[in-house]
This record gives structure tokens, sequence and C-alpha cells, in this order.
């Protein structure tokens, strides 16, 4: 047992964890050499989200992420005027990686000498918006007058930065053939994301034939059009005037036009043929399907078509081969042979905790406290199991997870890993966090649909006696590469 890392983690252990993250930027993405002292954007939004009950953490995400706002055109680094950031690194921060910051200042440029931002990311700016609504509906508006320093040195008002924001969010839908926002990537050097989104990488996306979709021209994100809605019905709220509701309905009406298909399925993503210009759906299932029950978009369909269209994609989606004991998988198992990797970031074999969060933030909101429960202990168990808030679990084909990718491995089989993750990562922590506080407190009864969904295997929370015998019984492997290959 000497070698046992587990604990039982508790709020308390957490925040810990988390208030070591904070910086005068914002939060670090993670405490690890690669990412410590680099602020993304997407990462910040979302743990301020899990922790909206601490206005002092979502004042801060709110302003710091504000401060990273576009003010120019310019391909190589994604930004666009009124875009919020991806990620913001200064090459003189103490804990900054000097490789890292220089292998991405010659791929997308530095915005001013050692200042580094990058704007690849569709869904921060609505995610930002979101943000200030919440924000502003639980703490008041006082905020929006509050002044903030762009990195451009450009002073704004937190509403200016909000209507910059909404101004870039209506030029990519009028853009957009089927009124979506969507974009195409600019910068097409091999160090840059194909995808926009939080499945950024190279494999992060793949149609059900295992093909890669075409990222050189605009992708409509299922995710990024439910980000969307809410933003401008929280832009509704804040601004008024009618122009925000109205587009809101219309690009809903235009979601459930295109990403369903008759036999009920979701898409995660639509696409463009090169060949053709015609827009293709990803049809293939993951967790994208599912964390659009995170957004309000069924909210007035009326309880009986609320119901029906939320149970559709359960249904269809939520299966057996997606849950492991660590949270569900990026990608069910009958899928797996289209990743050639093994176990790296993107495939049926990872678990990552952030997306097993978000789903179940999803079911929680729209009433199945059970799956939310049942998700949520999953991640939980993983975290005090492997003793750290780990960016990714891996998990075999038939469930076994490898929880310290990084500890002493032998006597088991070969395996291909291309990369261990992060050990602390802080939107893990956050994650936690919410899920403690709001999900975890009691163990609701399943309905009888949410039963059927669970076909018999319902997590709890373990105890320490329990997580020490489940690390006892992890899957141990030996790798074939015993260094990630990735950089980042």
């Amino acid at each position: 047992m000497e070698n046992n890392p587990c604990r039982i983690f508790t709020e308390a252990d957490l925040r810990t964890l988390l208030n070591g993250m904070i910086t005068p930027r914002g939060f670090q993405a993670s405490g690890n050499e690669k990412f410590r002292a680099a602020v993304f954007g997407r990462d910040s939004i979302w743990i301020a989200r899990f922790l909206i009950d601490s206005p002092y953490i979502v004042h801060l995400a709110i302003k710091t992420i504000a401060a990273t706002q576009g003010v120019a055109t310019v391909a190589r680094r994604e930004e666009e005027s009124g875009k919020i950031a991806h990620e913001y690194r200064v090459r003189t921060e103490p804990g900054t990686s000097i490789q890292v910051y220089d292998w991405m200042a010659g791929t997308f440029g530095e915005i001013s000498e050692g200042v580094l931002v990058v704007y690849p990311s569709l869904d921060a700016t609505p995610l930002w918006l979101i943000l200030l609504g919440e924000y502003s509906t639980r703490y008041g508006r006082n905020i929006l007058d509050e002044n903030v320093r762009l990195v451009s040195g450009e002073v704004r008002t937190v509403i200016q930065v909000a209507v910059a924001a909404l101004d870039w969010i209506f030029t990519k839908m009028q853009a957009s053939r089927l009124g979506f926002l969507e974009a195409p990537r600019h910068n097409t050097s091999a160090g840059s994301h194909p995808y926009h989104v939080m499945r950024d990488g190279k494999t992060g996306y793949k149609f059900e034939n295992g093909k890669e979709p075409n990222a050189n021209d605009p992708i409509a994100y299922l995710e990024v059009q439910g980000y969307t809605f809410d933003a401008l019905m929280h832009a509704e709220r804040l601004l008024g005037g009618g122009e925000y509701q109205r587009a809101a309905l219309k690009l809903r009406q235009a979601i459930f036009e295109h990403f369903w298909n008759r036999e009920g399925h979701l898409a995660a993503a639509l696409d463009t043929d090169p060949a053709t210009g015609e827009r293709r759906p990803i049809t293939t299932a993951s967790t994208v399907q599912l964390e659009v029950l995170g957004t309000s978009i069924f909210d007035d369909l009326g309880a009986k078509n609320r119901r029906a269209y939320i149970e559709d994609i359960l249904k269809s989606v939520y299966q057996n081969d997606f849950r492991t004991l660590a949270g569900l998988r990026s990608f069910p198992t009958k899928y797996d042979q289209h990743w050639n990797e093994g176990y790296g970031y993107d495939g049926s074999r990872a678990v990552w905790p952030i997306l097993t969060h978000l789903v179940a933030r999803g079911m929680r909101r729209q009433g199945y406290h059970a799956l939310a429960y049942d998700l949520a202990a999953r991640m939980v168990n993983a975290v005090n199991i492997a003793g750290t808030p780990r960016e990714v679990f891996f998990a075999d084909l038939d469930g076994r997870i490898i929880y310290d990718p990084k500890g002493v491995y032998g006597g088991g089989e070969k395996v291909k890993i291309t990369t261990v993750g992060e050990d602390v990562q802080t939107w893990t922590i956050a994650a936690c966090i919410e899920a403690i506080r709001n999900m975890l407190v009691e163990a609701p009864h399943p309905s009888l649909f949410e039963e059927e969904q669970l076909q018999g295997s319902f997590a709890f929370v373990r105890d320490l006696a329990s997580c020490q015998e489940a690390f006892e019984r992890r899957y141990r492997v030996t790798p074939l590469i015993s260094k990630p290959t990735s950089f980042l």
C-alpha cells in the first residue's frame, strides 16, 4: 500500500489546489510544466461556470478573459475583432515554458514582443457571454460598467466587450449559408488546431466510416450552436431590443432542421464536402451530442416534445460501450478501429473528466438526476483513486482503467501510449468541486427511463478502502512508447 496514491478529496482540499492555479492574469490551465502560466479562454470560462457560487472566481474570469478580445484580423493567429482568445501566454512570466512559448510563437506569431495570444476557438466567445449573463443574473449588472484593459492596450467597459463579441457572432452567422456560428481554419500549418472547439486535435472528429472531416472549410459544431443560442438569450436579457431573441429562435430552428436526421439521431457537426460544397452531417456518436443537454435549446418546447428529444438523444448515444468506471469515453468502443494511436487524447480509450462532467451537468439540467449522479460519482472516484485531478484517464476495451500512466508499468500487455496527459488539470478540480457540492449530496432514485439506461450499473462514491482496492486492481501495462510523442 505504500505506493498507493489514493485519497478522498474534500471540497476544501480541491479549493486549496484551485487557489494554487490562480494568477493575476486568470487561471493556469494546469500545474504541469507545459501549461503552467498559460491562461485558456475556454478552460477559464468553464471553471467559472462550475464555480458560479464563488463571485470572486467568476468576476476574475470575466475580466481576465475579456482582456484577450481581438481587435484586428490576423489570419495566422485566427484573430478577429470581437473574438475571445483561446490561449494567452507571457514569455517572461515565472513558470512559463520557454520551449512551448517559442514553438507557439513560431506557429502563430506574437501579438507583441514576449506576449502570445492565439484565437483558434469558436466556442470561447459565446461561452464568455453566457458567463457574463449568469454572473449578472446572480450578482447584478454593476460589472457591465467596469473597465477592462485589453491585451492590445485599448480600454473598454465590460458591456463594450460584450457588444463587440455579439457583433462578431452576428458577422459569422450572417456569413453562413445555414445561419450557424461557423468558420474555417485559416492557419493550416502543422502545429495549428484543425478543429476550433474543445476536441481540437487532428482526430477529435471522425465520420462513422473513420474518415476525417474537412477542416479547411466552415464546420458547424453542435455544441457551439447550443452555446450561441444561450449567449443570444442572455444578450436579450442584458440589452433587450428583441433582435437577440429573434436571432436565437432562428438559430434553434436551424439546429433542429439540419442536425437531426430521420432516425432521430443528432449530428455532432456539419462539415463541407470539398468536392461538391454540400454540407455533411458527422453522425458518429460521441459525448458532443450529450453535451447539448446542458444548453437551453429544449427549454420551451413543451414537456412532451422536450422529453422526446432528450430521450431520443440518450437512447441513441448513451450506451454501455460509452461508460467506464472513470466516466465516459470520448467515443464508444464500436469506433475503436478508427484510431491507430492507441492511448492518446482522442478515441474510445480516452476518458476525460471534463467531458463526463459536462454531460452530467446537462443530465441534471434536464431532470435526469440519477444519470447525473452516476457519472459524477465515476469521475470523482477516478480522481480519488488516482490521487490527483488528472486531465484524462485511459480505459481498455474491457473498461479497465489506467490510473497511473506515469507510474510503474509491468506485468501487463504492451500498448501504444502517445500521451499521459496532465497530472493536475484546473478544470478537473473545478468539476469535482461542483460535483461534490451539487450532484453527490444524496443518491437519487432512478426513474424507469434512467433504470433502462443504467442497465443495473449504478455508481456510488467509494470510500478510501474501496479506492485503494480499485487502484491495486488497476490496468497495468507495458508501454511501447515510454515518452509521449505529441509535443502539446
